[in-house]
């Protein structure tokens, strides 16, 4: 069976902060971090990671060079299944949707629940959806030229971030911009200014220093994977004059009425260190109206300061909404860390001037409790959220919200 790298790539290429209006303690100094909470690889399946000749018996057709498949599992985990259309001749382009599999013999993607077995390079698999059974029989693909053309495929969807700008300008609002899941999106500004959506299909995935600038009512960000090393270092993602105020997605104070909505993102803060945030650097920080739904933040720092969300409140954010998240909280520090945080401080006395945000039904896993007290001498650390009640608009925050020891 041969393994390529480069064709697992091509398939899936695949908060804490207190704003720099203040600086309290010596938090990012301190010389013993958390140890970092990083979920074991998964384990690599027999259908994995090989490229399939397909058949199927509702078809009677061999997809043999039309149509290969690859079930990739990367080295973090992520799976995402290709199909891929074209010949070595002309080359070859793909489409690509996560799919799912626990355990040896099963597998499941796009409605089908599936079983197989794999022997002597042959797939045998058996689906069934929405009722209606179909079996697959396929052979692994060894022509090397085969191989080689597969690996060179495209998704056709922006693969850079000078490409996804150059989408936004040709779009209209309401548009969907894909991102390529062998895309490379590890430097440079996105400039979401129109009201379009930019979809990751759960595979696209940020990495270095890039980052996303919202300044359109309406844009929305989903299905994203962002595994930033560096957060807060372009420099058109720092705003309002204030290194602190700068984020892997900053949303603007131009985003008023209709919000900006980030929903389904994946967080991975396990490549992040406090000399690689500029300031305190959030993963999102907002001067605007949004909306931050179904998204998960792994690895959150409690050593230092890196929130999940920032707000400073210096706008009217009437109806913002942070619901159905998950922060998972890495170490046990006692460090002054949060997962959101909202307001300003003046003399280690945070303020919730203009902040109105509705936190509700999210779950804060390594968190002490929901709320850290005005005066931010809290012995329980870190915490849920950082800021006084008069920030948050439904005070029934503390039973809407769940905290895991």
């Amino acid at each position: 069976m041969k393994v390529s790298k480069t064709a697992i790539a091509v398939a899936i290429s695949s908060a804490f902060l207190f704003g720099c209006d203040f600086d309290i303690g010596s938090e990012n100094n301190e010389t013993a971090p958390p140890p970092e909470v990083t979920p074991p690889p998964s384990d690599v399946y027999s259908i994995e990671n090989i490229y399939w000749d397909m058949v199927s018996d509702t078809t009677a057709r061999s997809l043999s060079g039309t149509q290969p498949y690859l079930f990739a599992n990367d080295e973090e985990g992520t799976r995402a299944l290709s199909i891929y259309t074209g010949d070595v001749t002309s080359g070859y382009t793909f489409t690509s949707s996560s799919y799912s599999a626990d355990e040896e013999g099963s597998v499941s993607f796009d409605g089908n629940q599936c079983t197989y077995t794999v022997a002597d390079n042959e797939l045998d698999m058996s689906c069934t959806k929405d009722g209606v059974p179909t079996s697959y029989s396929a052979t692994e693909i060894v022509d090397e030229d085969v191989i080689a053309a597969l690996e060179n495929a495209t998704d056709g969807k922006p693969a850079t971030i000078e490409e996804v700008n150059a989408a936004i300008a040709l779009a209209q609002d309401g548009d969907i911009i894909g991102l390529s899941a062998s895309g490379s999106f590890n430097s440079g500004v996105i400039e979401l200014n129109k009201a379009v959506i930019l979809d990751g299909a759960g595979l696209a995935q940020f990495t270095g220093q890039a980052c996303i600038l919202v300044t359109a009512p309406g844009a929305e960000i989903r299905d994203i994977i962002f595994n930033n090393s560096h957060i807060g270092t372009e420099s058109a993602c720092v705003v309002s004059g204030s290194t602190a105020r700068s984020g892997a997605i900053v949303i603007t104070e131009d985003v008023t009425g209709e919000p900006a909505t980030l929903t389904n993102l994946t967080i991975n803060a396990e490549n992040t260190n406090a000399d690689n945030l500029n300031n305190k650097s959030s993963w999102i920080y907002t001067e605007g109206k949004v909306n931050l739904v179904d998204s998960t933040f792994n690895n959150l720092p409690s050593s230092y300061l890196n929130m999940a969300m920032y707000s400073a409140c210096n706008k009217d954010k009437s109806g913002s909404v942070i619901q159905g998240n998950t922060f998972n909280l890495a170490g046990n520090s006692t460090s002054e860390s949060a997962a959101i945080r909202l307001g300003n401080s003046s003399s280690q006395i945070v303020t919730a001037d203009d902040c109105n945000f509705s936190i509700e039904n999210n779950e804060f896993t390594g968190a002490y409790t929901t709320l850290q007290t005005d005066v931010m001498t809290s012995e329980y650390r870190p915490v849920a959220i950082h800021a006084v009640r008069a920030s948050i608009a439904n005070q029934d925050f503390e039973d809407t919200n769940q905290i895991v020891q």
